[in-house]
């Protein structure tokens, strides 16, 4: 039986548009990891100005 070569052509388009929507879909995961963590910190400066205001004895 022989393969068409559209079937490869098909499948490699296949394979890089799922490679790229995994991309996508940890991208999006990392981005509301962020905001998670900058939600939980509530208001007022963050973390980093505050030591570094420390630090500058302010």
């Amino acid at each position: 039986m022989e393969v068409s070569p559209i079937f490869f052509i098909d499948q490699a388009f296949l394979d890089a548009y799922m490679a790229f929507m995994q991309l996508e879909a940890d991208r999006a995961r990392r981005r509301a990891e962020e905001e998670k963590k900058v939600m939980e910190q509530g208001p007022g400066p963050a973390p980093e100005l505050q030591r570094e205001d420390e630090a500058d004895g302010r």
